[in-house]
């Protein structure tokens, strides 16, 4: 056994079993994989169709914090209208710390 053996193993154990891929936003995004956002404030125009888009079963998608912002700077909230998120065929879909408007 080689003196670096070792520590290799105890890189193995160190990591996660779940690690999630770290990803920025994008208008008419489709998410079909768990994932974490990247923290940000994110103006993504919100339409019919969702300004974000979340396909597939089992899937948890956490935020981070980030901002999902669908208004133009300065619009009454009253005015806002659109999709935000919409999940499309899919079930067991988990959604953590987003913040929405």
């Amino acid at each position: 056994m080689s003196r670096y053996a070792p520590f290799i193993l105890d890189l193995l154990v160190a990591a996660p079993a779940n690690a999630q891929s770290t990803i920025a936003l994008e208008p008419g995004m489709v998410i079909t994989e768990s994932v974490t956002i990247t923290p940000g404030h994110y103006r993504i125009p919100a339409d019919s169709t969702g300004a974000i888009i979340i396909r597939g079963d089992d899937i948890e998608i956490d935020f981070n914090g980030a901002i999902l912002d669908g208004g133009q700077p300065g619009q009454a909230p009253d005015t806002f209208a659109g999709t935000g998120i919409r999940v499309e065929k899919g079930s067991g879909i988990m959604i953590r710390n987003a913040v929405v408007k």
